[in-house]
């Protein structure tokens, strides 16, 4: 086998693990969610109707539920530090010897890696903006309707299932795209 066919292997094995660790970070986060799903749900049933709110108070309950949408982005320095170590030993299973960047190189790399021009804080920044805008929206939208605190949770939170433009939803199939 030559080098080429050994390197290629060691990137396909190293792919497969990181799937893994892809999917592990992507449980840590739906967990997240669910708990923020689960407090925006308590908020929105034991409260009075919004319905019953005027300006002022109603602006402040919306903000209440959208402060509950607090995201943040994994932390990749660790990662980093890995794939470094790993892609060292793999060029040097074929000869070729690397020297590592310090801790703090590989942290900035980390933190200022582009997916699709956008670092991965600036991608969790804007998914929590916009989830919350969304939610002060569908409130706003469920009380122009008349709706109850029920109808609006169902707005927000979804019909069960990942499905209809709902905020929790679509915010969900976000942050796991990213």
């Amino acid at each position: 086998m030559n080098a080429s066919d050994q390197l290629n292997d060691l990137m396909t094995i190293r792919q497969l693990l990181l799937g893994r660790v892809i999917a592990g970070e992507n449980i840590k986060l739906n967990n997240h969610l669910n708990d923020v799903a689960a407090r925006l749900e308590a908020q929105l049933r034991s409260g009075k109707e919004f319905t019953s709110y005027q300006g002022r108070r109603l602006q402040q309950a919306i903000g209440d539920l959208a402060g509950l949408v607090q995201l943040q982005r994994p932390d990749l320095t660790d990662l980093a530090s890995m794939e470094a170590k790993f892609a060292q030993g793999a060029v040097g299973k074929v000869g070729i010897d690397i020297a590592l960047p310090p801790k703090k190189v590989l942290q900035s790399v980390a933190d200022t890696a582009l997916v699709q021009g956008a670092t991965f804080g600036d991608w969790f920044s804007k998914l929590e903006g916009s989830m919350r805008f969304d939610i002060d929206r569908a409130v706003k939208v469920g009380v122009s309707l008349g709706e109850t605190n029920a109808q609006i949770a169902k707005r927000i939170l979804g019909a069960g299932g990942d499905k209809g433009g709902e905020v929790m939803p679509r915010g969900r199939r976000d942050a796991m795209s990213i």
